[in-house]
């Protein structure tokens, strides 16, 4: 908490365009810099099965290609 009251950036990565982590930071005030929805980046919602290495390596290029920008 102190980063981001500090100045530090914050990446979202929500599963899906209900985008549950977003409203919970939304609900701290605390609004992140990118926003990363796993859906959206090709990854099939799941429920809590265990995420498969080409999904992790999926959700990784979208954080490396937002943080770039």
């Amino acid at each position: 908490m102190e980063d981001v009251i500090n100045g530090g950036k914050v990446v979202v990565l929500d599963g899906c365009k209900d985008h549950c982590a977003a409203k919970k930071l939304k609900s701290l005030c605390i609004n992140p810099h990118i926003h990363i929805i796993a859906t959206e980046e090709g990854i099939e919602k799941n429920g809590m099965a265990d995420p498969g290495f080409d999904e992790i390596e999926k959700l990784v290029a979208a954080v490396r290609k937002a943080v770039r920008q």
